[in-house]
């Protein structure tokens, strides 16, 4: 199961939960869910960062979504159109407010998506953007620099937020449905079910988000009742989870793809040539042949009990231990 299969789980979960709900009823009280790493910064527009990112889209909202196929749907946006190869037009939804009671105007989404652009993944996402305007206080345009059909599917991706959002965000203001509650990047953070939210109401009264980083807690949260969902289930403890009666284990296809990239700086091994890993379409398909990549790790003087470090994110911390417990024997 992919990595980003692991983060829509929860999220998921919630959605599904939430068609369920019937406004008479009284929401039950608290969701906890468990990560294996806390969120590293409330700014949506300001890391790269998975966990991050699944947390703060409970108080946050964007232009459109996407479903398990893959289909957009509007969210803030209600319609859109495409008048040209270049430009997009899109609607806004009447209904919505921000946390702190503002109605959502086009200006919001203008800024929300400037800000986005200096950022270091949203910035990615809309590397196709030449400009973005408000037309009126309902329409907002958005013109690119060639066609971009993936447009949309990127904006599914970037959370708005208000037209006065402060250089360093500390504390979320967005039109999630929840409100941000309590908590910090060291410690669990807590949402509180926002009434004013223009979709159908959470099922929860409260949801928080916890990290634990050790497998084993992680894997036996539920159980020892520190938590109602885990996300990033360690895939070690897979067939002890399947075995628990008070637990369901559920998988889901995602979009996540995990590199890994190879150093080329002055001392690594594989700035050599010999070593170095790659496709070239001017090269013609070379059939593999053993005994000359070994030959060739000779020649580079690679020892035969060289480690090599790997580097990363907290988010792929249990990637990492899985690719460490690799074991090429490049002597024999």
């Amino acid at each position: 199961m992919s990595r980003r299969g692991q983060y829509v789980l929860a999220v998921a979960l919630l959605t599904a939960l939430g068609l369920s709900c019937r406004e008479a009823e009284r929401p039950p009280a608290r969701l906890t869910v468990a990560f294996e790493t806390p969120v590293v910064t409330f700014d949506p527009h300001r890391h790269s960062h998975t966990t991050t990112g699944t947390v703060l889209f409970h108080f946050y909202d964007a232009l459109v979504s996407l479903d398990r196929d893959l289909k957009i749907h509007p969210r803030l946006c209600r319609s859109w159109l495409n008048p040209s190869d270049t430009l997009w037009r899109l609607y806004l939804r009447e209904d919505v407010v921000f946390h702190d009671g503002r109605p959502l105007e086009a200006e919001d989404v203008v800024a929300a998506l400037r800000r986005a652009m200096g950022g270091d993944r949203a910035s990615a996402l809309l590397h196709s953007v030449r400009d973005v305007r408000a037309v009126g206080t309902r329409v907002v345009e958005i013109e690119t620099y060639a066609p971009s059909l993936g447009l949309l599917n990127r904006l599914a991706f970037v959370p708005i937020t208000p037209r006065d959002a402060p250089e360093r965000i500390d504390v979320p203001v967005g039109t999630g449905p929840y409100r941000f509650r309590a908590g910090s990047t060291a410690a669990a953070v807590e949402g509180r079910r926002f009434e004013r939210f223009w979709g159908r109401p959470p099922v929860f009264n409260t949801v928080s988000f916890v990290s634990l980083a050790d497998d084993d807690r992680r894997a036996e949260a539920i159980a020892r009742g520190e938590a109602d969902i885990v996300c990033q289930y360690p895939p070690s403890k897979w067939e002890w989870g399947r075995g628990q009666a008070s637990m369901r284990m559920l998988s889901a296809s995602g979009l996540h793809v995990v590199m890994v990239v190879f150093s080329l700086a002055e001392g690594s091994p594989f700035a050599d040539p010999r070593l170095i890993l790659g496709y070239s379409p001017t090269l013609p398909v070379m059939a593999p042949d053993e005994g000359a990549a070994r030959r060739l790790v000779k020649e580079a003087g690679w020892p035969a009990d060289r480690k090599v470090p790997l580097d990363s994110e907290p988010t792929y911390g249990s990637i990492v231990r899985q690719l460490a417990s690799v074991s090429v024997r490049l002597d024999s």
